[in-house]
Order: structure tokens, then C-alpha cells, then sequence
């Protein structure tokens, strides 16, 4: 099931009622996040809870839940990836609002006074996934086809092959005499 979301939100308003917005969307509704996907199968599961803090700023908490389906850079095999992000937001309007935020908050930049809250969850995830995903070792078909050859010749490296650092070995002595 997806939920049906609007296209922008006022922050202050939900934050001034206090207002919790929460659902599911699907994955592929997001379009970004989508061009990086292997599998764009699944849905990510969100809560965003608007309100205010002590210094009367609009402070959003919450989660955002996935499996991501991204291609392994090692094996190209699809690697799931879960995410499960605690949001911690204040929204400001001009960048420099950032630098008087508590530490432990991430500001939610507000331009023309809407927030998309698609945007804010694709944001979440896209940050979520590592600059280059890899399949631990153990689970990646690329480092067991390496293991699997290596047994084949008893545990040993292969005899034939030749060292590329070689000629670096040779060019030291020379330097020497």
C-alpha cells in the first residue's frame, strides 16, 4: 500500500497542531532514488512528527525504514540494503539559520514555505547508501570465485603469475651499486 501524499506541506502548520504524518510509498515513486536502484521492488515506511522545541523552532522527528535492492560493485549481484534512519530535523528558512541549530539536528533548508515530504524521505535513503555498496566478502560471488580458485591449487598463490611491483625491486638495487 502507498500513501497518498501531498505535494508540499506546511512545516509551521503541522508543527503548530502537532501533527504526525505516516505511511508507506513506494520505492519507485521516488524518482532520484530510483536511477540508483538495481531493484526498485519494496516500499520505505515513514514517520515524520512535526513539532516545536524549547527555543520555539519547528522540529521534525521520526524514521525512515527500507530495503534498498543496490548492484554490488563487486559481483554486480543485487545487494539488500537495510535502512533504518532517525530523523532529528529543524527547519530554517536561510542557510545561515544552520549554524545556530542544536548539534545533534540536521536543518531542513524551507524554500517558497513548502516542504515536500517525498523529497525529504528520498533524501533520507539517497543518503543512506554507501558511495560504493559491496556484498560483505563472505556473501559476495566474486570473493568466493576467488576462494574457490585459490583451494584449487592447494591454498597457494598462483606460481606463474608476475609480481607487477617486480621491476620497482630491480630499480632499488640498481640504485645501490
Amino acid at each position: 500500500m502507498s500513501a497518498r501524499l501531498p505535494q508540499f506541506v506546511d512545516p509551521w502548520l503541522l508543527a503548530e497542531r502537532g501533527r504526525v504524518i505516516a505511511g508507506e510509498l513506494d520505492l519507485v515513486r521516488l524518482p532520484r532514488l530510483a536511477e540508483v536502484l538495481h531493484d526498485g521492488q519494496g516500499v520505505v515506511r515513514f514517520e515524520l512528527d512535526f513539532g516545536r522545541d524549547a527555543n520555539n523552532r519547528v522540529r521534525i522527528t521520526g524514521f525512515v525504514r527500507a530495503g534498498l535492492g543496490l548492484e554490488c560493485q563487486r559481483c554486480l549481484e543485487t545487494i539488500k540494503l537495510p535502512v533504518d534512519s532517525r530523523l532529528d530535523l529543524v527547519v530554517i528558512q536561510v542557510p545561515a539559520e544552520a549554524e545556530r541549530i542544536p548539534e545533534e539536528c540536521e536543518p531542513v533548508l524551507i524554500e517558497n514555505g513548502g516542504l515536500s515530504v517525498a523529497d525529504l524521505i528520498e533524501d533520507e535513503l539517497l543518503l543512506a547508501i554507501p558511495q560504493v555498496p559491496m556484498h560483505a566478502p563472505e556473501l559476495c560471488s566474486m570473493y568466493r570465485f576467488g576462494k574457490d580458485k585459490q583451494e584449487q591449487k592447494g591454498g597457494r598463490e598462483d606460481d606463474d603469475m608476475i609480481n607487477p611491483f617486480a621491476i620497482l625491486s630491480s630499480l632499488k638495487t640498481d640504485k645501490k651499486n
